[in-house]
């Protein structure tokens, strides 16, 4: 195995910040950012990126910080936009070891007069680390077309101490989407760390006979000290590395975890454990002696390997989570095996810390181009068992909500696999990172030009809410706009509901609706749509904004001058229940026109989040959605429109696949009086909301949510499509072909993974071939697959079905022995 070395700010973001050095830093624009201290204590704010291959940094008020209850200004010039950090300090970071004092800041240092900022550059061989005494915060600043967003989160992949949130607004002051991470103030954030690291909140999680809490870096018993704590990954990288939140800071301690209230230095305690829990969901094949925690770690056995797993029978719910668990941590095994990070495989308790701190730091790609690709639908049910869900499907049933994040001390807390997640949603309430990829709970990418922070408070915040990505109010615009206003009947940059938004280049756009603390309904949320110029025609309109939906009054059309609009688009500006924070208004032809949905195609599909692409055999797509860039094959997930031509017979055949590449099949039939959209796979509704423009020439879609539709993999007939996972046996046996006798539809095979599909209820048949490869099983093996099962059927001897096939229902998952009948 590879050792892991310690991970510093730098290190942890190399990716990201390497970056700095290709991008085209002069499209990025200035970023005023404020930042109020709302605690009693001084805070010690420093911006950190890259450029040109050195650590550019600013020192908030130089090396005297922010004083309690006050705030201070900076500006975050262009070159720090791309993949940039913000920490909080609550100690002075010139008295950490390595790090510039407060005589080399200001001797060396570019001091901004006006601000009370120091600038520092330095070798980028100096890094801060993750065991100072600093919150991370992390923002890139987009430049080019994207100029006008930003994207930030409070990372809590990394560590916990300190309490704060971060909102983008525009040049007015309007918040579009709320703030990520938290305001409760600092006495309560550490009250609860407190109560964390005691063993106060995890009850028997831990440990079945003493009282025993998450580690935390040795801070000296330093009063002055706040508690920080590493998250999960650092929590197994970083055991032995020693911490520098001792005053003043030492070098020579390490990680601590509390048994029985007495701190024990330098323990596996938190990372063995996390590890015991993940093996107490596997197969047989990870249990014995060997998969026991080692006696020479001084940490209590309190899960059996095996045990939870063993305990599932009659429960559909945790057989599905078993399955899950397996299937993540084999594939993350496959890898890490594939990559030589584990040399022989999974063999012992050592083995499997190591694919643990992989699959918490998830050190694996969705690029197929790159040694460590494990497919989307892994790291999708990666996400879902973290949260607590067996599988992604059922972590969007609203009728589990109340299951995910179970608490470490509850009746559920077997499914815990990460208390750092359930700390950080269910019990402190973030908006912020639970685990490394907890991006659609952590991250935001919002219009705007300027941030605010606010550290244990939410004084200073326009818009005192968390972002709320599910009831995120949308406003989406067919193509052929000349422009948007809001806030008054003029057209240009005022303060209202859409003054962050931006039409694409063929006038379309989908606009996230602002919200701040001082204005209210009126001229605030008043919108205009023009067509042909400010003294053209024009479509005005008053959104009616509510916590239960998105409406519209006093929709009103005005045609001056040669471009019309449609006298009675109002009546097709849709508004529909199915997903009420999404407002639809089509392009000037009332849904027509001559340049439906971000293109030259007169009809419009319009769709809310959620979607990665639209594809149509017979209805010929625009290339591009909402006008722009982005192609309909490559969504990602946005709310949008799109242009198509209906055919001449009316009737059209979509494909859709959504973010987690669940695939959804429906045709369209449409005639002068009436029209239907049916789903045909992929489905559990059978049908979404048509409309028309008026003249019955032209066509508005609007697409559900795919959640609303469901897991694929079910077509009508009864069929089925499968993700198949092939084992290779330790001699290093492997399938290498499909044989002659296979009736499923086989998508790209190779000897570890690959997809396939049947039509009916009587499945289909798989045969699988090791010829050339080195093994002593017979050449072939045939599986029969089932909607519902699957079975080895036939082989010439029965040595490779010793391990029986294994089938998820819920993620459509199948693995498959390999020819050696080992794994």
């Amino acid at each position: 195995m590879k050792p892991v070395a310690l991970p510093s700010y730098l290190a942890l973001c190399i990716a990201y910040t390497l970056t700095a050095m290709t991008h085209a830093e002069s499209t990025r624009p200035n970023v005023p950012v404020t930042i109020f201290n709302n605690t009693n204590r001084v805070m010690y704010p420093v911006i950190r990126d890259v450029v040109n291959h050195q650590e550019k940094r600013i020192y908030i008020r130089g090396a005297s910080g922010i004083p309690a209850h006050s705030q201070a200004k900076a500006i975050i010039t262009g070159d720090m936009g791309d993949a940039g950090q913000i920490l909080i300090f609550s100690q002075p970071p010139t008295n950490m070891p390595g790090e510039p004092t407060a005589a080399i800041l200001h001797s060396k240092g570019i001091k901004d007069s006006d601000l009370g900022n120091i600038i520092y550059t330095q070798s980028l061989t100096d890094a801060f680390r993750a065991d100072e005494p600093s919150q991370l915060l992390e923002y890139t600043i987009d430049g080019g077309v994207d100029t006008g967003n930003i994207d930030f989160d409070y990372s809590g992949v990394d560590e916990l101490t300190i309490p704060f949130a971060i909102e983008a607004t525009d040049n007015n002051g309007v918040a579009v989407r709320g703030y990520a991470g938290t305001t409760i103030d600092l006495d309560t954030m550490q009250s609860n760390l407190s109560a964390l690291i005691s063993g106060g909140l995890t009850g028997h999680y831990f440990s079945k006979n003493h009282k025993v809490g998450w580690n935390y870096y040795y801070n000296g018993q330093n009063p002055q000290a706040l508690i920080k704590i590493p998250t999960a990954y650092n929590s197994f990288a970083e055991v032995g590395t020693s911490s520098y939140l001792v005053n003043p800071p030492q070098n020579n301690t390490k990680l601590v975890a509390n048994v029985d209230g007495a701190p024990r230095v330098g323990t596996l305690w938190t990372s063995d454990v996390l590890t015991e829990r993940w093996l107490g969901w596997l197969s047989s094949k990870y249990t014995g002696s060997s998969f026991n925690v080692p006696a020479t770690d001084q940490v209590e056995q309190v899960i059996v390997p095996g045990e939870f797993a063993t305990g599932c029978t009659g429960d559909s719910f945790c057989q599905s989570f078993a399955g899950t668990v397996q299937m993540v941590f084999d594939a993350a095994a496959a890898n890490l095996k594939h990559r030589g990070v584990i040399i022989h495989g999974v063999n012992n308790f050592a083995d499997a810390r190591v694919v643990m701190t992989n699959l918490m730091g998830y050190s694996f790609s969705s690029d197929p181009k790159l040694p460590n690709y494990l497919p989307d639908n892994v790291r999708d049910a990666y996400k879902a068992i973290m949260r607590g869900a067996p599988t992604p499907a059922d972590e969007r049933n609203p009728n589990l909500t109340s299951q995910l994040h179970p608490s470490p001390a509850g009746s559920s807390a077997k499914y815990n696999l990460n208390v750092i997640d359930w700390f950080v949603h269910r019990l402190l309430g973030f908006y912020g990172y639970g685990f490394s990829i907890d991006d659609d709970r952590g991250n935001i990418r919002s219009p705007g030009t300027k941030l605010i922070i606010t550290i244990g408070g939410p004084n200073g915040l326009p818009f005192n809410q968390p972002f709320d990505p599910i009831h995120q109010q949308t406003v989406i615009f067919g193509a052929g706009w000349s422009g948007i206003s809001s806030g008054s009947d003029n057209y240009g940059d005022v303060t209202g509901a859409l003054s962050t938004c931006k039409l694409g280049s063929a006038g379309a756009g989908s606009c996230f609706v602002g919200v701040d603390a001082t204005h209210q309904n009126g001229k605030f949320n008043h919108v205009v749509a023009w067509l042909g110029g400010s003294s053209g025609s024009s479509l005005s309109l008053d959104l009616v904004s509510s916590s239960t939906d998105l409406g519209f009054t006093h929709c009103q059309v005005n045609n001056h001058g040669s471009a019309q609009i449609n006298t009675h688009i109002c009546s097709v500006i849709n508004h529909d229940p199915t997903f009420p924070f999404f407002l639809t208004i089509p392009d000037p032809g009332a849904g027509g026109g001559s340049n439906g949905g971000g293109g030259n195609n007169p009809s419009t599909i319009f769709f809310p989040t959620g979607w990665g692409s639209f594809s149509s055999s017979d209805c010929p797509l625009n290339t591009n959605i909402n006008g722009e860039s982005i192609p309909s094959t490559k969504i990602g997930g946005i709310a949008g429109a799109v242009g198509f031509k209906l055919s001449q017979n009316g009737s059209c055949s979509f494909k859709a696949m959504d973010t987690s590449n669940n695939v959804f099949s429906y045709k369209a039939s449409f005639t002068t009086a009436s029209g239907a959209l049916t789903c045909t796979q992929g489905c559990i509704s059978s049908a979404a909301p048509v409309t028309f423009s008026t003249d019955k020439k032209t066509v508005t879609v609007t697409f559900p949510q795919p959640q609303q539709e469901g897991p694929a993999g079910t077509p009508s007939g009864g069929g089925g499509t499968f993700q198949i996972y092939l084992g290779r046996s330790q001699s290093g046996a492997v399938w290498t072909s499909v044989g002659p006798a296979t009736t499923c539809k086989v998508d790209n095979f190779n000897p570890s993974s690959f997809s396939i599909s049947f039509k009916t209820a009587q499945g289909c048949v798989l045969e699988l071939s090791n010829s050339g490869s080195s093994s002593s099983a017979p050449a072939d093996a045939t599986f029969k697959l089932l909607p519902s099962d699957v079975t080895c059927v036939l082989t010439a001897s029965k040595q490779s079905c010793r391990v029986a096939p294994v089938l998820n229902q819920q993620t459509k998952n199948v693995n498959l022995p390999d020819p050696d009948g080992t794994r």
